[in-house]
């Protein structure tokens, strides 16, 4: 029998409860020795992905695989491998997500007693929206400010927000900024263009392109110009979709190489599922 869990910080709940007989047909009973079995089972299309609760304070999700061997008294041997669930969404699948972006605003700013000034415009451009897990990439912004407030310094943010789906609508459960930073400003009646290269972490999920049954994961690149002695600043919000790139794990599971030391867990939107893992039990 196999059993898949999902388990939270506090209770355990069975996200799956599929059970089948992994023994080869003709097997009833089985003598002294270590015996291995082989089996593959296909994952829901929509589960949520495993998360850390060391990086992010959302409830804790993750996996694993049970199989239980029948030895007709009250304890049953049983063993259990773990198994992490990710989604590799490749960003170039999607062309829409290759194509640059570029998003702007403008707003009129008040200085000390009340007086007008011109507007503040930003314009922030990236080649792509569709990044991958460790690409470094380069963010280009422009400000053009006609008013009389200095911008002091810019602030970048590689925000991760993981949202719930509760009656139909979104709510936003958790944010963690991965990549935190200050870049040049610009002075009163001033045009500049600056330029700021980062790199996404290795450690951050990717984005859930689809929704799942329990949460979703996304991404965004927010810039804000830091202005003295006001409680608004002016601020770009850019919507990102992290990815995966196609990684050698993967192609040679496409050969059919795949290695059977080792559990293998690959995930993508076009596709279903593949689980392999091997169990072996010893029977004294």
């Amino acid at each position: 029998m196999c059993y898949i869990f999902r388990r939270k910080v506090v209770e355990q709940d069975i996200y799956i409860n599929h059970t089948f007989d992994i023994l080869p047909e003709g097997f009833n009973n089985l003598h002294a020795g270590d015996h291995k079995f082989s089996f593959k089972y296909t994952l829901p299309y929509n589960l949520p992905q495993t998360t850390n609760q060391k990086k992010l304070d959302v409830e804790t999700i993750f996996y694993y695989c049970a199989a239980i061997l029948s030895t007709g008294s009250i304890l049953d041997s049983k063993c259990r491998t773990d198994f992490i669930l990710k989604r590799r969404d490749y960003s170039n699948r999607f062309p829409i997500l290759r194509q640059p972006v570029i998003k702007e605003y403008q707003k009129n700013f008040y200085g000390i007693f009340g007086k007008r000034g011109g507007p503040i415009l930003m314009k922030v451009m990236l080649p792509y929206a569709g990044i991958t897990v460790g690409e470094t990439i380069q963010l280009k912004i422009q400000y053009d400010n006609q008013s009389k407030l200095e911008i002091s310094q810019t602030k970048i943010e590689l925000v991760e927000s993981i949202i719930k789906s509760y009656k139909g609508d979104e709510v936003c459960f958790c944010e963690k900024s991965f990549v935190v930073d200050y870049i040049d400003g610009i002075g009163i009646n001033d045009f500049k263009e600056l330029k700021y290269n980062f790199k996404v972490p290795d450690d951050i999920h990717n984005s859930d392109l689809l929704y799942t049954n329990y949460m979703k994961t996304k991404h965004s690149i927010q810039i804000q110009g830091i202005v003295k002695n006001m409680h608004f600043n002016p601020r770009v919000f850019i919507p990102i979709v992290i990815g995966s790139d196609r990684c050698e794990e993967e192609r040679l599971y496409e050969l059919g190489a795949v290695n059977e030391k080792e559990n293998l867990i690959i995930t993508d939107h076009l596709s279903k599922t593949r689980f392999y893992s091997k169990l072996g039990h010893y029977i004294k």
